[in-house]
């Protein structure tokens, strides 16, 4: 859409331009999240007969999902606050696809681990012994789905930033905090006494932390991500600019005096 300045102030210029890019940014940021989630959750319902479970995730429990990636971290990501670095950064052409390649890199990084880690839940020994011995599929199920939510949570602070420390900024976002720390409180409430809609079964300390702790591991295949892809763009940005210097060498030899 179109911004329309209703004076000639130069600094009303700048505000516009510093927050359209703040808001595309926070666009993109939701998108990666919201595909990232939804890879790993078709991901896991195409798997998950193949490994022993007709539905790993219940209707009440995809309902929870879809709030969580539908509507609360839309939420969550609008409320990022608009940096000093955006205005740094290259102007976006007017043509320019939402969906950027970097973007489809980190959706399919992302979600493929995250799926993984799932798939790994589910068919790992340690797992079925420590889930299977209490009450079956109920709470190796209700493991799953704890594990899936929390690296949800884990995955929504990979989205929001490109930054190797994925806590930059998230100070001024209370809004993100708030939703995300809801989330989390929520999944666990349901874990212990939402039985009778979600079909969990309460966990024991040493269940739970295990899910938690796989759910941890989403940490470090972010970090990784994002240097890998920090080296990316300074290579590139060097490659552009040694390019560029070569053809101004040569247009200035080029070039009368």
């Amino acid at each position: 859409g179109d911004i329309v300045i209703t004076d000639n102030n130069i600094s009303s210029i700048v505000s516009a331009v510093h927050y359209g890019r703040t808001i595309f940014r926070s666009i993109r940021n939701f998108i990666v999240f919201q595909l990232t989630m939804n890879l790993c959750a078709v991901g896991v319902s195409i798997v998950g007969p193949f490994v022993g479970y007709e539905t790993p995730i219940s209707v009440m429990q995809m309902l929870w999902i879809n709030i969580i990636i539908d509507t609360l971290a839309a939420l969550a990501f609008a409320g990022e606050a608009p940096l000093a670095s955006y205005m740094r950064e290259l102007p976006t052409r007017r043509d320019e696809a939402v969906l950027s390649a970097d973007m489809v890199t980190k959706i399919l990084s992302l979600g493929a681990y995250t799926l993984l880690l799932c798939i790994y839940f589910l068919i790992s020994p340690k797992s079925k012994e420590l889930f299977c011995a209490s009450e079956g599929d109920a709470t190796m199920l209700t493991g799953f789905f704890a594990l899936f939510i929390f690296s949800g949570i884990i995955g929504s602070l990979n989205a929001r930033t490109t930054r190797v420390n994925m806590f930059s900024g998230l100070m001024i976002n209370p809004t993100f905090i708030a939703i995300m720390s809801g989330v989390f409180t929520l999944q666990v409430l349901f874990i212990y006494y939402g039985g009778g809609i979600f079909g969990t079964v309460p966990l024991n300390g040493a269940q739970l932390g295990y899910v938690c702790l796989l759910a941890l591991t989403v940490v470090p295949a972010g970090r990784i991500y994002a240097l890998a892809a920090r080296k990316s763009r300074f290579g590139t940005a060097v490659k552009h600019h040694i390019t560029a210097g070569k053809e101004l060498h040569s247009n200035s030899r080029a070039t009368p005096l």
